[in-house]
């Protein structure tokens, strides 16, 4: 079995600016598992423990799916937090694509539509996380997650199949497939 998710990887320059970013905004400084550098990737679906066999079924359905797709830009925005900033578990960035809008939610609800993938029925929100949070924040941590500015963008060219290998020292993400647009 191997733990997987689809997403996109980033490229090493937008990789750079968001640990300048962390710096900056004294993040690591927070009660937060702050994602590193080589995990940093725009989230689309978790598909959970699969098969070699599911695997299979997976890439195949993505391949035919990518056929369709150009490449497009995303601009990367501020701060985005998960559940809210009242109960803040996620923080993250903002991702505007009307593309990614699209083309994530197609391939979500494709891949929902296989019985061994779990549906979780939530509204696909393109982002990209930046580090969970472990703690309760006092306000003045809130006001500073919720203050992130950043002005990013990117050309996706590709969408990639994750495997993500739990490890002591915390997930360590490989791609298995790549899939370019």
């Amino acid at each position: 079995m191997r733990r997987v998710f689809l997403g996109i990887d980033l490229s090493n320059d937008l990789k750079n600016r968001l640990e300048i970013l962390k710096a900056r905004y004294n993040l690591s400084n927070l009660p937060i598992k702050l994602v590193e550098p080589e995990n940093s990737h725009i989230a689309i679906k978790f598909l959970d423990n699969l098969t070699e066999e599911q695997v299979s079924v997976v890439s195949k359905l993505i391949k035919e799916q990518i056929n369709e797709i150009e490449p497009f830009e995303v601009v990367v925005s501020n701060s985005l937090i998960f559940l809210n900033i009242q109960k803040p578990k996620v923080l993250s960035l903002k991702i505007i694509s009307s593309e990614l809008n699209k083309f994530g939610t197609q391939l979500i609800t494709l891949l929902d539509e296989l019985d061994f993938i779990t549906n979780d029925h939530r509204e696909y929100i393109p982002h990209l996380t930046l580090g969970r949070i472990k703690a309760t924040l006092n306000d003045y941590e809130k006001d500073k997650i919720a203050s992130i500015q950043f002005n990013g963008n990117m050309i996706i060219n590709a969408f990639h199949l994750f495997e993500s290998l739990l490890t002591s020292t915390g997930p360590k993400y490989n791609i298995i497939e790549e899939y370019k647009l």
